[in-house]
């Protein structure tokens, strides 16, 4: 288990690529390796051969330095965990407000609102949101709700253009947040990085851990269901019903990664997006949400989607997936299918959710496109394009 402390400073820096204990060789470490053969003494004999040895050898440097530059994303080991560095314009989430605008919040580049076709920024000060590394936003009424890695969780008031804290209590003492959950009217729970989850009942905050019955304590997703709430954690998956019984389930036969980044139902079903295992589906019935249910769920994964999945959505005719190495549908059968559009190849995409209609779906490079639903896709907004312009603060 990460300690709280190890898991905010890592936070602090980057964000999770994937948990796995593995000795990262940059592409400097490659070079400087590839230097070092260079001036050791070469085997073979005459100048002319040593003058190939030493092509050869700086040939060969050179493509896996591009190669690892070019083809991976930028990674580093901390406390012996790869973990992604540099973001500036991850779109993590995209949220409809009730003036029909978008907001979109991304992980490096804060929380932009685009109305129509004019984006503002919203200020990471203390008059705005006070993070500028935003993972979910929810709409409540006129409110927009906004979860943060490192800002805790806030409530913008659109009357008063102002921001408040959701949780004041002195249990809820993380400030990093990935999930973001309604209970009800006027319930939370909330999953953080590293410390389990808070929730509320009738405004009295409580921690759940793995000492409760969390597979893990670093959670990525939380979505509610027939008689209580899916957790996605980076160990695993959690079942918690209203009297605050937790069941856990972990990765079995047709379900290899239990490190969770997102949840969906979709047509009774539970899908599981994985940070490197791939969409898979969980047959559910009724009977199988209750908590005294013996029968053993079934996992498959689904054919034709990448192994990193980053978001979800579902509407009456398909699952909408946003996958590192492209976009797709699932369709009521379960088949997968790619989605084409005005996107380069190999393009990373990161969120997907309902808008004006249709849908808009986000990339790690800052871009927002809609359509979807018989409509022809189009860019809708770009962070780098924007933010060169200047752009008047909300």
């Amino acid at each position: 288990m990460i300690s709280s402390e190890s898991t905010k400073q890592g936070e602090l820096q980057s964000e999770t690529f994937f948990k796995r204990k593995v000795r990262f060789i940059s592409p400097w470490e490659r070079l400087l390796a590839t230097m070092k053969i260079l001036n050791e003494k070469p085997v073979l004999p005459g100048n002319a051969l040593r003058r190939l040895c030493r092509i050869l050898f700086l040939l060969c440097g050179t493509t896996f330095f591009l190669s690892s530059a070019y083809a991976v994303p930028p990674v580093s080991m901390v406390n012996g965990v790869l973990k992604k560095t540099g973001y500036v314009c991850l779109v993590r989430a995209l949220q409809e407000d009730s003036a029909k605008r978008l907001w979109i919040g991304m992980f490096g580049a804060g929380i932009w609102v685009l109305d129509g076709t004019r984006a503002r920024p919203m200020a990471p000060d203390p008059q705005g949101h006070p993070d500028v590394r935003a993972s979910k936003i929810v709409r409540r009424g006129s409110k927009m709700i906004v979860a943060s890695s490192g800002g805790g969780v806030e409530v913008y008031d659109p009357t008063g253009k102002s921001w408040k804290a959701l949780a004041t209590s002195p249990v809820v003492r993380s400030r990093h947040f990935h999930a973001l959950c309604p209970m009800g009217k006027k319930d939370w729970l909330l999953g953080s990085v590293g410390e389990g989850i808070f929730l509320s009942r009738e405004g009295v905050w409580r921690n759940l851990t793995q000492a409760d019955g969390l597979p893990g304590d670093w959670v990525n997703d939380a979505i509610p269901a027939s008689g209580g709430t899916w957790i996605g954690t980076a160990e695993g998956l959690a079942f918690l019903d209203p009297s605050g019984k937790m069941r856990m389930e972990l990765p079995e036969r047709g379900w290899r990664d239990g490190n969770i980044n997102v949840l969906a139902l979709f047509r009774g079903e539970l899908y599981l997006g994985t940070g490197a295992g791939g969409l898979v589906v969980r047959s559910v019935t009724a009977d199988e949400e209750k908590m005294s249910s013996k029968k053993k769920p079934r996992f498959r994964t689904i054919e034709g989607i990448p192994p990193e999945v980053h978001g979800l959505f579902s509407d009456k005719e398909r699952l909408w997936v946003a996958a590192e190495e492209g976009f797709f549908s699932i369709d009521s059968k379960g088949a997968a299918e790619k989605v084409y559009g005005p996107w380069a190849s190999g393009t990373a995409f990161t969120s997907v959710a309902a808008y004006h209609n249709g849908l808009v779906v986000g990339t790690a490079d800052g871009m927002v496109y809609h359509g979807g639903h018989n409509m022809k896709w189009k860019p809708l907004f770009s962070y780098h394009c924007e933010s060169s312009k200047g752009g008047s603060r909300k």
